[in-house]
C-alpha cells in the first residue's frame, strides 16, 4: 500500500510541475486556490465514513448505510462548490473540474472501506497507482493540444478508471464478509439509520473540515493580501514535503486496522505500546525529513520548477510544521481507535483557530514567511491538543479500572 500511496503522490505532485512548467506563478496560484476552496467542502460531506467503517469495532452498521450516506454528501458538495465557482466566473472552469474529481474520488472511497476494514491494504495501493498514473498519463497528454486547465480535466477519466478498481474491490471484501456472518452488503438503509451514523460521523467531518480549513487560510490570505503568484509559490514549497506525506498516509491507513484489531485481541496496553512504537518512529523520520529540507529543499524546488517558487525561511517553518504534524498524526490514530471523535474536532478546531489569527496578522505584514508561520503554530496547536486528549482518555480510564 505504501508504494501505491508514493506512485499516487509523485503522479500528482508531476502533474504539479507540468502545470507550473506551462503556466506562470499566477495560473498555478489559480489552480492551488481552488483545491485550497474546495477541499473544505468535499472533506466535512465526506464525514471521514472509511474511518469510521474502519474503526467499528462492534461492527454495528452496514456497509449500505455508509454508501448511502456518502452518494447523498458527495452529491451536496458538488453542488455547493459548482455554485461557489459560478460565482466567481474567472475561476468556473478550473472549480468545476477539481469537484468532479473530488466527487468521483469520494464515491470510490467508501468502496475500499471493506478492503481495508478485512486487513486488504494492497487495494488502497492499487487503486493510487490507478488514479494517479491514468490521470498523470491523460493531463501530459492533453498538455500537448489544449491550455493546462482543460487538460486537467482528463485527470476525471483517471478518477472513473481507479473507481471501477474500488468498486471491484470493494464488492469482494463485502461479499466475503458476508460469507463469514458478519456484516451485511445489501442495500436497506432507512432515514433514522443514516441521520444516527451522520450524526455519530459528523464530529470527524467538521473535525476534516476544520484541518483543511487550516491548511488553506494563509493561501486564502495570501489570495486577498498579496496575489495569485505568492499562493502558488506557497504551494510549491508545501509540496515539496509529498514524500513525507506519502509515509504517513501509508502508516495511518495501514496501522488503523491493525490497531483495532490489537485493541480488540490483546486489550488497550498492548494497544497504547503500539501507538508509542509508532509515535517515536515517526519522530525520527520526520526529523531527517527536515534535515533534508534544510540542506537539500532550496536547489529541489528551484530544479522541478524553475527560479523564482522558494523562499528558504518559508520553506523551513513548512518543514518543521509539518514535522509536528506527522508525529501527532499517531496520535490521531489513536482518537479515531478509542473513537474519541469530539477530541479530534476539538483538536481540528485549534489548529485552524492559530491557522486563522496567525494568517490574518501575520501574513499581510510579512507574506510567505507569514504564512509559514500560520502553518507552524497551527501543528503545533493541534498535537497539543491531541495528546491532552489521550492522556484524558488514559485518566478515566484508569479511574474506571479503580472503581
Amino acid at each position: 500500500m505504501a508504494g501505491g500511496s508514493a506512485i499516487y503522490s509523485v503522479t500528482q505532485w508531476l502533474i504539479l510541475i507540468l502545470f507550473a512548467r506551462a503556466t506562470s506563478p499566477d495560473e498555478l496560484g489559480a489552480y492551488a486556490y481552488a483545491m485550497a476552496v474546495t477541499a473544505p467542502f468535499f472533506i466535512f460531506f465526506a464525514l471521514s465514513l472509511r474511518q469510521v467503517y474502519v474503526s467499528d469495532e462492534r461492527e454495528t452498521d452496514a456497509w449500505r448505510e455508509y454508501l448511502l450516506l456518502r452518494v447523498i454528501t458527495s452529491a451536496t458538495a458538488l453542488a455547493i462548490v459548482v455554485v461557489f465557482g459560478l460565482i466567481n466566473q474567472s475561476l468556473t472552469t478550473i472549480f468545476v473540474i477539481v469537484a468532479l474529481v473530488k466527487a468521483v474520488d469520494l464515491i470510490s472511497d467508501i468502496y475500499l472501506a471493506p478492503a481495508q476494514a478485512a486487513g486488504r491494504v494492497w487495494a488502497i495501493g492499487a487503486y493510487n497507482i490507478v488514479n494517479g498514473v491514468v490521470s498523470l498519463g491523460l493531463f501530459a497528454l492533453g498538455l500537448l493540444f489544449w491550455p493546462p486547465v482543460y487538460a486537467l480535466a482528463l485527470s476525471i477519466v483517471g478518477s472513473l478508471a481507479a473507481a471501477t478498481c474500488a468498486f471491484v474491490v470493494g464488492r469482494r471484501a463485502l461479499r466475503d464478509t458476508a460469507k463469514a456472518g458478519r456484516r451485511s452488503a445489501g442495500f436497506h438503509a432507512t432515514p433514522r439509520s443514516l441521520g444516527r451514523l451522520a450524526l455519530l460521523a459528523a464530529p470527524l467531518g467538521i473535525a476534516g473540515f476544520l484541518n483543511s480549513a487550516t491548511q488553506a487560510a494563509p493561501r486564502f490570505v495570501l489570495e486577498r493580501t498579496d496575489s495569485l503568484a505568492s499562493v502558488g509559490i506557497f504551494s510549491a514549497m508545501a509540496y515539496l514535503l509529498i514524500a513525507g506525506n506519502t509515509v504517513v498516509s501509508a502508516v495511518v491507513q495501514h496501522g488503523l486496522p491493525q490497531t483495532v484489531q490489537v485493541l480488540r485481541k490483546h486489550g488497550r496496553k498492548a494497544m497504547n505500546r503500539r501507538i508509542r512504537r509508532l509515535t517515536l518512529a515517526m519522530a525520527a523520520m520526520s526529523t531527517v525529513a527536515v534535515g533534508v529540507v534544510w540542506l537539500w529543499g532550496e536547489p529541489v524546488i528551484t530544479w522541478l520548477y524553475g527560479p523564482g517558487y522558494v523562499h528558504r525561511p518559508t520553506l523551513l517553518l513548512i518543514a518543521v510544521g509539518w514535522a509536528i504534524g506527522a508525529v501527532s498524526w499517531m496520535w490521531d490514530m489513536a482518537l479515531v481507535v478509542e473513537r474519541a471523535f469530539v477530541t479530534q474536532m476539538v483538536a481540528a478546531g485549534a489548529g485552524t483557530v492559530a491557522s486563522v489569527i496567525l494568517s490574518v496578522t501575520a501574513v499581510s505584514h510579512l507574506g510567505l514567511f507569514g504564512a509559514g508561520l500560520a502553518t507552524l503554530a497551527a501543528s503545533l496547536a493541534v498535537a497539543v491538543v491531541r495528546v491532552a486528549g489521550l492522556v484524558r482518555i488514559a485518566n478515566r480510564r484508569g479511574e474506571e479500572s479503580h472503581a
